[in-house]
């Protein structure tokens, strides 16, 4: 059993692609041979797992190979957002709405989420590969706004002081 105090929360991203996460077993403290857990909130108007990443080969520490499944909810019978996948030699090129009670597998290939407005998308995802370590690799076309990100949040965290 997992308890809520041996689960780590926090927020990843900044302004409108920010979201809450729960990472429920991912790491030593939580046995498992290639399982890891966890839950993402993203809420209404917002982008998730932004800028789109990968976890397609096994280059560490640049990259591990992990395969990634998402199961969708959403906050209200009507509510919707959108999922966008997509390779490097264009094999996958998706983009699709999701709804409450989808399942988005993803073996491959860069790939990001947003909440329509008015409505909160909630994804537990299951990554599984040989080795338990997140080290997601970002799309080089989109790594400027990682950049970006890192160099707000350094100056947000220095205001805070």
């Amino acid at each position: 059993m997992i308890t809520p105090s041996q689960v780590n929360s926090g927020k990843w991203g900044i302004s409108n692609y920010s979201r809450v996460f729960h990472q429920i077993a991912v790491d030593e403290k939580h046995p498992a041979v290639k399982l890891m857990v966890g839950e993402t909130f993203t809420p209404s108007g917002n982008w998730s797992t932004y800028p789109p990443h990968r976890h397609e080969r096994h280059n560490p520490p640049e990259e591990v190979f992990l395969e990634e499944i998402y199961y969708y909810r959403v906050d209200h019978p009507k509510g919707w957002g959108l999922a966008r996948h997509y390779s490097d030699d264009g094999a996958i090129d998706f983009a699709g709405v999701i709804k409450d009670d989808t399942l988005h597998l993803i073996p491959k290939g860069y790939h990001t989420v947003v909440a329509a407005p008015g409505f909160t998308v909630y994804y537990l995802w299951f990554l599984a590969g040989e080795e338990r370590v997140q080290i997601p690799y970002v799309d080089p076309e989109m790594r400027f706004i990682d950049q970006a990100t890192k160099m707000i949040k350094n100056i947000e965290d220095n205001l805070s002081v």
